[in-house]
């Protein structure tokens, strides 16, 4: 089944030299409107770009609240004004930090576009990260003492595990506001009243927000003000908002990000036709605290003229129910989210999925047989971007007349990339390598923290700035990204008397071809002298038994690497370890690999282990 797409008639002749050096060439461009890529770049702040992009229509729902409530575009903009007027009240100064600890409800979109409107910044925390220590301190309380806000918005139903925190006699200087999640439903809805119990609990138990305000209360403040004293403010790289990185790689890190890289996104896929049309339904289930979602989730669809559809569960079961219930033209999350719908029966599913044209993977690399599987069912085909925090998260994403399944699609307008070797030497087309890109939606930096600024944004000799990702990467001919993995130098393997230099990576993309794989990660230990073959099956293609799939991968490692680069273990998982936001979890994988590497020795090969022990199953949990 080959499901790749490449309009020949639509490839263009770039009026330059192609001459294998990526950066210099940026042979992607070939894929859009030379014309297009003339145009100047908005210059203004989110909130305007926003109503440059709407205000035509004002009659069109922009936001649908889990069928609740339904926003139009005027009725949205009006919203937006009323808490302009409540932050004007308050005489906050340009570069005050506004903090959210809540999920996705229409308050905090309000509040994303006017805080920063006004020269605010905006940071959406993750309640999950109360459950977190860095360094034996709670990482919930870290990043509040890293922003030092001046004001903190809670949702009421999520006080009860944040207000040990929220309550520290470090923060009792901010102007704290209590959001009901009920705020923006319908008065008859059940909901309140069962809300409303749990919220009395919490108040008599003493698990609440202390000195804090209602939202009527703080939205009362703006009463008097009139619009001419709203003074918005704008300048080129005026920070937008604080997004902490996942922290999938290690501790997260506070990314500030401007108004210029916010509107940067929306204009891209805009010029670059990406097939996004106007009233495009979005089921929107990206948690706030993630770069993904202000800068994807909402704004981007929003300045597309598209509709965000609200729910607040990114969650396996849950959104094959969704489906059920709004049969949305396109959602964004991880492959292993999207296989949730593969659970419905076959007229279900269709009819769940009638609407669907855009299946985006985030967070995860596109397994091919996942996605060859879930087009079988439904007729969609997957696709699969990718990105960072630190570039505002979408940097490439799949062009209509370019579809390779696998691939991250194409850099966007405005884009670049630039693979080098160990050496830091340029590579060239289908070659793999380490990967530094850039655009106008780089970040200002790391907040408070030049130091690793400096470590991961290079400036070469022509003044351009880029972004070390920390990713191994190929680009093909055609202009297609595939990130192939975290990036790993090279080690020394001693076998038999022996010495050979190689990337495990390229061993893992080598296994990776096996038609039975679906999730692979190599891990090196004992100084690099086992390596691990962490893997899962995916038979749906051949139909193999999981026995027959596993003689298979030694087949394939057998015929195609030789015996020094065999994995010493090879650990069959059901599923990889995953985070609360559906990627794999890779340094809980290494931790695996340790434990498992110290039970063999490094002269043993291809050892078969199912990993999950009662120790590892507790780890797990």
């Amino acid at each position: 089944m080959n499901l790749n797409q490449i309009n020949e008639k639509n490839r263009r002749k770039l009026n330059r030299p192609i001459t294998g050096i990526i950066q210099e060439d940026r042979i992607w461009e070939q894929w859009y409107d030379q014309e297009a890529l003339q145009q100047e770049l908005p210059k203004m702040s989110q909130k305007n770009y926003l109503i440059e992009c709407i205000q035509n229509d004002p009659n069109r729902i922009i936001l649908n609240n889990r069928n609740q409530k339904k926003f139009t575009v005027t009725e949205f903009l009006n919203k937006i004004n009323l808490y302009e007027k409540a932050f004007t009240a308050l005489n906050l100064s340009v570069g005050d930090i506004i903090c959210t600890i809540g999920l996705q409800t229409p308050e905090m979109y309000f509040i994303k576009y006017a805080a920063t409107s006004l020269g605010l910044i905006t940071s959406h925390l993750n309640v999950l990260d109360v459950a977190i220590t860095d360094n034996e301190i709670n990482r919930l309380y870290l990043q509040l003492e890293n922003v030092n806000p001046k004001m903190i918005f809670t949702l009421d139903i999520l006080e009860d595990k944040i207000h040990e925190i929220v309550n520290n006699e470090k923060f009792s200087n901010a102007f704290k506001v209590s959001m009901p999640f009920t705020y923006s439903t319908s008065i008859f809805n059940p909901e309140r009243l069962i809300l409303s119990l749990k919220t009395l609990k919490d108040f008599l138990s003493g698990k609440r927000i202390y000195n804090s305000v209602s939202l009527n209360e703080f939205l009362n403040l703006g009463v008097n003000i009139k619009k001419e004293n709203i003074k918005e403010v704008y300048f080129p790289g005026m920070p937008c908002n604080i997004s902490f990185t996942s922290g999938t790689t290690g501790i997260n890190k506070a990314v500030v990000l401007s108004h210029d890289a916010n509107n940067a996104l929306p204009f891209q896929q805009k010029i670059g036709k990406f097939g996004y049309e106007k009233g495009t339904t979005n089921l929107a289930l990206v948690f706030p605290f993630l770069a993904f979602w202000d800068a994807d989730i909402v704004h981007a669809v929003l300045c597309q003229e598209g509709e965000n559809i609200i729910e607040t569960s990114l969650d396996f079961k849950k959104i094959p129910e969704y489906f059920k219930k709004y049969q949305p033209n396109m959602g964004i999350w991880s492959q292993y989210l999207w296989s949730s719908l593969l659970t419905l029966p076959d007229e279900e599913l269709r009819k769940a999925t009638k609407n669907l044209k855009h299946a985006i993977i985030g967070g995860a690399r596109c397994e091919v047989n996942a996605a060859k599987l879930f087009y079988e069912k439904t007729g969609v085909i997957q696709t699969c971007g990718f990105g960072a925090t630190e570039v505002n998260t979408a940097f490439s994403v799949p062009h209509p007349d370019c579809v390779k399944l696998g691939s991250a699609g194409i850099p966007q307008p405005f884009n670049n990339v630039k693979i080098v070797d160990d050496s830091f030497n340029d590579v060239t087309y289908n070659i793999p390598g380490k990967l530094f890109i850039t655009g106008p939606a780089l970040m200002n930096g790391y907040y408070k923290r030049d130091d690793l600024t400096k470590k991961v944004l290079y400036t070469d000799e022509k003044g351009i700035i880029w972004y070390n990702t920390g990713d191994y990467a190929v680009l093909d001919e055609d202009g297609c990204l595939t990130v192939l993995d975290r990036y790993m130098d090279s080690i020394e393997i001693n076998y038999k008397n022996k010495t050979k230099k190689v990337n495990p990576l390229d061993i893992a993309e080598i296994i990776r071809k096996d038609p039975n794989t679906k999730d692979i990660k190599i891990t090196c230990h004992d100084n690099n002298q086992k390596l691990v073959l962490h893997i899962s099956f995916d038979t749906s293609i051949t139909n193999c038994s999981n026995e027959e799939a596993l003689e298979s991968i030694l087949n394939t490692i057998k015929s195609n690497l030789p015996e020094e680069e065999w994995p010493t273990i090879i650990s069959v998982y059901e599923e990889f370890p995953k985070t609360p936001v559906g990627k794999s979890n890779y340094p809980l994988l290494q931790l695996f690999g340790e434990e498992l590497s110290s039970q063999t020795s490094k002269e043993e090969k291809l050892i078969v282990i199912n990993p999950e022990s009662i120790t590892l199953k507790k780890k797990m949990k």
